[in-house]
Parts: structure tokens; sequence; C-alpha cells
């Protein structure tokens, strides 16, 4: 990791890996076009389609510079970012995944061993019988497995 003054402004500095050149110039257009269409979105003479269009690009070519720089990326549905405490933690994955797969990449199947063993329960009614279900959900179908 080396020091690059190519930021444009004078007196700064930026980390960035050495031999990554290219990167950073596709990243410095990147850059130029955001600052761009937010000098569109702030003079406010778009109409509601276009700036519509050019918020889902902005965000578009924000989430592709932050993939490619290694930074976290932001989950996002229908470019709108998700409240963690609002989604489970299934949707909030199968998001991530659905970002890191290719269009044409076909989900793959997989296989999975549950393992449960249950130490102790504890009830207050005593002399009643007690009794404990668990099941799978299936994400995909929105209901338990049967």
């Amino acid at each position: 990791m080396g020091w690059d003054s190519r930021a444009g402004l004078p007196g700064v500095l930026i980390p960035w890996p050495k031999n990554e050149g290219d990167l950073f110039h596709r990243l410095w257009h990147v850059m130029n076009e955001l600052l761009d269409l937010r000098r569109q979105v702030l003079v406010g003479h778009l109409t509601h389609d276009r700036m519509k269009d050019v918020k889902r690009h902005i965000t578009a070519r924000l989430d592709w510079g932050n993939e490619q720089m290694g930074l976290d990326l932001v989950p996002r549905k229908e470019f709108s970012m998700v409240d963690p405490d609002e989604i489970s933690v299934t949707e909030l994955y199968k998001l991530m995944e659905h970002r890191h797969r290719k269009k044409d990449t076909p989900v793959p199947m997989s296989t999975h061993h549950l393992f449960l063993q249950m130490k102790s329960l504890m009830c207050a009614n005593l002399g009643e019988e007690l009794e404990v279900f668990f099941s799978i959900y299936d994400s995909r179908e929105n209901h338990p497995v049967r």
C-alpha cells in the first residue's frame, strides 16, 4: 500500500495499492461522473422520472466504487437502503447473495445438516404434560417445512 497524490486536491494524499493504476483511473472517472450527477440533482431542473433514474445511477455507481475498493456494501432493495431491524436475516442474506451472484448463475442447491440438542427445559406447570415442537422454516416459500 502506497500513498498517492493523484486525488486532484493540493496536499491531499490517499492510500492506494501499488500496481492498481487502471482501477484508480476508473474510480477517478466514476467520482467525476458522480459529482456531475450531484450537480444535476442539486440544480433541480430534472423531471421526476429523470431524477429517479439519476438517483438510481448514483446509487449503482457508489456501490460499484465501494465494492472495487473493498469497502462495506450497503444492503439495498430496489435502490433504497434497508433497515436491518425491519428485515429478516434470511431476506438480508438473500439481498447480499443476489448482489454477489452473476445474473446468469443459478442458485446452487445445498444440503444442510442440523444437530439439535436440548439440555434442559423448565416449566412451572407441574403435573401437566409438555410438548416441545421444533420446525425448520423455508424462507423461499415463507412457511415451515413439513
